[in-house]
């Protein structure tokens, strides 16, 4: 949604859009808790469903388990907000945020529902259109002339509600009472996703949240405008993860072999999206921004061309991650997420007071660098030991 956040950006300005991005990082940054990779959990399943029934009944308990799991985030995020010290977070802000997102948690497990059910054509529907009236939503704002920041997350709150709700009809999943038992099994057989989903998260956002802590506002606004283009794009090659899963896993249960060849191409199909994408943004980034935000964002261009390389480092770890998860080696992934989280942590502290912006970039790009290395260690290992890891 790389549009939306130009368009915001550009009308509020480094300082207003450093808050709405600082808020918005910090409620993400600990959304680990509500989504603990059901998602993901879902779409590992989705080979062993031979009827739409069972789809809609899990639907239904991973509903059941956010919305519980969510009451206690939203009152937790909301007093930890108070107890920082810097100053930063508006108690009413991540409040509204907190429920955006959790309401576009559960929209997210519609179109996975979609996903496994091969209906396409209603999950882009969905998607596009979501985008599409929250952009609308926020042009009508900014037209207004309004730059009460207050304003645009409700206006996006509202949004995010008509369509979960809305895919949530279109999805049908059946929503009952389920028995504590069921619900505390199926965390539990989630939580090597939903641990890897928490690493990611925290090499993902740390770096804003602790900008917005560290150096205010108007540092944090010109760094996530270029961060955030990167992260929009890599909705190219996670729309491809999650599109392959599903074919991957039929593959490698049915044909160890023709999985082999298959793996290969989609590998190589992801480096060529992310090739295309770091030289894209390498070349024209610096220019983008210049010619859209103007100067008072020129340190964004300069960012973003430096950010560029984890364009080709994603895609990649995208098409890795995919073999990983069919493969059966979701636990082992935890080890360079791991790695890549705790020093994404750790150096972020020691180099922002010193180096700001641009520390912050390069511990970026080395978190993302000791992923992929990681990644490419734990799918060479099953090759070269020529055994199915289940």
């Amino acid at each position: 949604m790389i549009i939306y956040a130009f368009l915001l950006a550009n009308h509020l300005g480094p300082a207003l859009f450093g808050g709405y991005s600082g808020h918005f990082s910090f409620i993400i940054l600990f959304s680990f808790v509500i989504n603990w990779g059901f998602d993901t959990y879902f779409l590992y399943q989705s080979g062993t469903y031979s009827q739409e029934n069972k789809i809609n009944v899990l639907n239904g308990q991973i509903i059941y388990v956010k919305v519980l799991l969510g009451s206690v985030w939203i009152l937790a995020l909301v007093l930890i907000s108070q107890i920082i010290p810097s100053g930063f977070f508006k108690t009413d802000l991540i409040l509204i945020a907190s429920l955006d997102t959790l309401a576009e948690s559960l929209f997210l497990t519609q179109l996975t529902a979609l996903n496994i059910k091969s209906k396409a054509n209603k999950l882009s529907i969905l998607l596009f259109s979501s985008k599409l009236v929250r952009l609308i939503g926020g042009l009508i704002v900014i037209l207004l002339g309004i730059t009460d920041i207050n304003i645009f997350f409700i206006v996006r709150l509202f949004s995010t509600l008509f369509f979960t709700f809305l895919s949530i009809q279109i999805a049908s999943p059946i929503i009952l009472r389920f028995p504590i038992k069921k619900l505390i099994n199926l965390w539990r057989q989630s939580w090597p996703f939903g641990l890897s989903e928490t690493l990611a998260l925290v090499y993902a956002q740390v770096d804003i949240t602790l900008l917005a802590i560290l150096l205010g506002d108007t540092e944090t606004g010109l760094y996530t405008t270029s961060s955030r283009l990167i992260i929009s794009l890599f909705a190219i090659p996670n729309a491809a993860y999650l599109l392959v899963i599903p074919k991957l896993g039929k593959i490698y249960k049915n044909n160890d072999e023709k999985f082999t060849k298959y793996f290969v191409k989609i590998l190589i199909g992801f480096f060529i999206v992310g090739l295309v994408l770091f030289l894209g943004i390498l070349v024209s980034g610096k220019w983008f921004i210049s010619i859209i935000l103007g100067d008072v964002y020129a340190i964004s261009g300069n960012l973003l061309q430096i950010l560029s390389v984890i364009l080709l480092f994603k895609s990649l770890s995208y098409g890795l991650a995919s073999i990983i998860v069919v493969i059966g080696e979701q636990k082992n992934r935890l080890i360079p997420q791991f790695v890549a989280s705790i020093a994404s942590i750790a150096l972020n502290i020691m180099i922002i007071p010193i180096y700001g912006l641009f520390g912050a970039a390069y511990v970026y790009i080395l978190s993302e660098f000791l992923l992929l290395i990681g990644y490419i260690i734990l799918v060479l290992r099953r090759f070269r030991t020529g055994r199915p890891i289940t």
